[in-house]
């Protein structure tokens, strides 16, 4: 991932009403505002899920442009015979959070687990998700991914009006709009489109504009 310089950066632990450990990221990018959090959820905690629904609702995910949760959610994906996958990608689905398929990221010599999970706000904010290596003498695998934040446009176009040929703008505006043109559109919004693309037209032939970045 290429190196963004952010406007600000805050980090903090929360303290959710259900018992979950949450460590959350927020970078601020001119307007947008990435919100990464991080979850731990024990082993056999809140069997139905309700506890973790009121966690990621404190989030106040709505509040953010793109959202990434990623964790172990002790939930394993890939158990076919369990309710309680569909139950959590349901869930998580119910705040607009995607599920990114991975591979099993816990591997001990005699099981594997989908548990590592993420979940993202839009399908392609992150690509090449993949398991890789241990971190040290833990179980679990790691999780890599490439994660994709377009950048705002800071450009800005400035006409140059004390440079326009108003006398030759003011001839083509009214050689594009002439009356019968006009009288025959069919409602007022049609009138409004011929104007609209009319006048831009013969601005951009007769007023020079400079773009800055």
């Amino acid at each position: 991932m290429q190196s963004t310089q952010y406007s600000s950066v805050l980090a903090k632990k929360v303290a959710t009403p259900s018992g979950e450990e949450l460590l959350c990221l927020q970078l601020v990018l001119k307007s947008k505002v990435l919100l990464l959090c991080v979850i731990y959820r024990p082993p056999g905690f809140d069997t139905n899920l309700c506890n973790l629904e009121k966690s990621i609702a404190s989030l106040n995910t709505c509040n953010y442009d793109r959202v990434i949760i990623v964790g172990d959610f002790n939930v394993d994906v890939s158990d076919h015979q369990s309710d309680r996958a569909a139950d959590l990608i349901s869930t998580m689905s119910g705040f607009g959070l995607h599920y990114s398929p991975t591979g099993p990221a816990r591997v001990s010599p005699n099981t594997s687990s989908t548990i590592d999970l993420t979940f993202v706000s839009s399908p392609d904010l992150i690509s090449n998700l993949t398991v890789v290596s241990e971190l040290g003498s833990s179980d679990h695998h790691s999780l890599l991914a490439s994660l994709s934040i377009t950048k705002p446009s800071s450009q800005v176009t400035i006409w140059l009006y004390h440079k326009a040929d108003f006398s030759r703008l003011n001839e083509a505006l009214e050689d594009s709009l002439p009356p019968e043109k006009v009288m025959t559109c069919p409602n007022v919004n049609s009138t409004w489109s011929l104007f609209k693309d009319a006048f831009m037209d013969t601005m951009n032939r007769f007023i020079p504009c400079k773009d800055f970045h």
